[in-house]
């Protein structure tokens, strides 16, 4: 077994052990009983699963970059971080509009 494959070993073990006790409670007792109860039901996994799949995905990703590369798309990403907060900011403000809005029973 080579360095990188210890390395992907050490962090998957690490993600077992921490996450998945957690996520799966979530799974199980919280998204899987809502999602039965809601019409949307097969997204709602389907959203959890990105969501809990994309960050082992991203450090795969700069696992395998290595450190020039990772630190490329750190940069790139350093770059874009501003304009990634303005957008969260009005994203969150909007939906704020929104449940002041259902709250005063204006829709």
């Amino acid at each position: 077994m080579n360095q990188i494959e210890q390395v992907g070993l050490g962090l998957t073990i690490v993600l077992a052990l921490a996450f998945c006790p957690y996520s799966a409670v979530l799974f199980f007792m919280v998204l899987i009983p809502l999602a039965l109860k809601t019409t949307g039901g097969v997204v709602l996994p389907a959203v959890f699963a990105l969501g809990t799949g994309l960050p082992v995905l991203l450090f795969g990703t700069l696992l395998s970059l290595g450190v020039v590369g990772a630190a490329k798309w750190i940069n790139a990403i350093s770059r874009a971080e501003k304009y990634i907060r303005l957008a969260m900011a009005a994203l969150f403000i909007l939906i704020g509009l929104v449940y002041i809005g259902l709250w005063l029973k204006l829709y």
